[in-house]
């Protein structure tokens, strides 16, 4: 448990940089680290580590009328690597990172278009979807950020388990997507 409290200490102090620092739009670790969060860490740790590094790095950026849409995303994130965490492979984690990277756009956007209230796009299904194709350029960004981003992060926990750094967890070990099963089991 020490382990994974300094493992987060460092990963807040990261991401608050890597939000800091000038960098492509939407390229940051923190959709990333909710969703390894959720796979590697216990739901506690695993809760505060993404959500911590957001409100201290927004505490220097400025809070803003998105937060709301901003934060449950990345609690939905937080969920969606607690499902993935037993059945573990490079097809599951590429899938999971896709979805939270979805899942990051179609939240967030549909809070733009509602808290706008008509002022950006109009309170109807073609402003919504309007919201939506402007964002596009940005959402291509979060994609390649966050797979860059959960494959770094991913990385690092597998090298720190099996090294000993951090607690071995058998169940959640990475396996080869196409493992063949066996009979008798």
């Amino acid at each position: 448990m020490k382990q994974l409290l300094s493992v987060g200490t460092v990963l807040i102090f990261a991401a608050v940089c890597a939000r800091l620092v000038p960098h492509p739009p939407n390229v940051t670790p923190v959709i990333a680290m909710a969703l390894v969060g959720g796979i590697y860490m216990d739901w506690r740790t695993g809760l505060i580590v993404p959500l911590a590094a957001l409100f201290l790095s927004d505490i220097i950026l400025g809070f803003h009328g998105l937060m709301l849409y901003v934060y449950g995303s990345v609690i939905l994130t937080i969920l969606l690597g607690r499902l993935v965490q037993r059945k573990k492979n490079y097809l599951t984690l590429t899938g999971a990172s896709l979805c939270s990277s979805i899942l990051f756009f179609v939240v967030t956007n549909a809070g733009v278009w509602f808290q706008g209230g008509g002022r950006f796009y109009p309170m109807t299904i073609d402003g919504l979807l309007m919201s939506y194709a402007f964002a596009l350029p940005f959402f291509r960004n979060a994609i390649l950020g966050d797979l860059f981003y959960v494959g770094l992060l991913v990385g690092l926990f597998e090298f720190a388990r099996r090294h000993g750094y951090l607690p071995d967890h058998s169940p959640r070990e990475i396996v080869p997507s196409t493992r063949k099963v066996v009979e008798g089991r």
